[in-house]
């Protein structure tokens, strides 16, 4: 949480700095100068660039970080408990394993679905950040020969029934 401001800063297109933020001024005096990108991340390592997170911070959140446009919904078909959770505060505990349950046997079929079977008391008002489908989709290729290994990442976006168009793609 300490960090958010900082993130909005890198992402945002104004030269205003936040309370715990971070605007060009600050990374134009850092040892390796650098801006703020004022964009939305498009890779979620980019996240590493932002002032105060460190290698440390990045790898501990890094499995749960991505970088989609914000058009992207989430599919709550296949949305990790913590990222349900995340999403819908008040989803948690016995709440989550019960619609976990519920979903394992039968997928959501629309988002009205979705919210018609959620416990009560779980708030649910911004539809459009749902969905039921995903368009993107990370790849990971390993590849290993003796003690090397190369890892090659994508993300993928996929429209309808056409043949996925690669978003970025990066050789760890």
């Amino acid at each position: 949480p300490a960090l958010l401001d900082a993130i909005a800063d890198w992402i945002d297109a104004d030269a205003v700095p936040r309370a715990n933020g971070a605007e060009d001024a600050s990374y134009a005096g850092a040892p390796s100068a650098s801006l703020a990108a004022n964009a939305p991340l498009v890779r979620p390592a980019e996240i590493s660039a932002v002032r105060g997170v460190g290698g440390n911070a990045f790898a501990a959140v890094a499995p749960f970080v991505t970088a989609l446009p914000a058009t992207a919904t989430l599919n709550v078909n296949t949305a990790a408990p913590d990222t349900l959770t995340a999403a819908l505060p008040d989803l948690h505990g016995d709440a989550l394993a019960g619609l976990l349950a519920d979903r394992a046997r039968t997928p959501f079929t629309s988002v009205s679905n979705f919210r018609s079977r959620l416990p009560a008391g779980v708030a649910f008002a911004d539809e459009a950040s749902f969905g039921v489908t995903s368009n993107y989709f990370v790849v990971t290729v390993t590849s290993r020969q003796g003690d090397a290994i190369a890892q090659a990442r994508a993300l993928l976006k996929r429209e309808a029934r056409d043949v996925p168009a690669v978003v970025w793609q990066t050789l760890e």
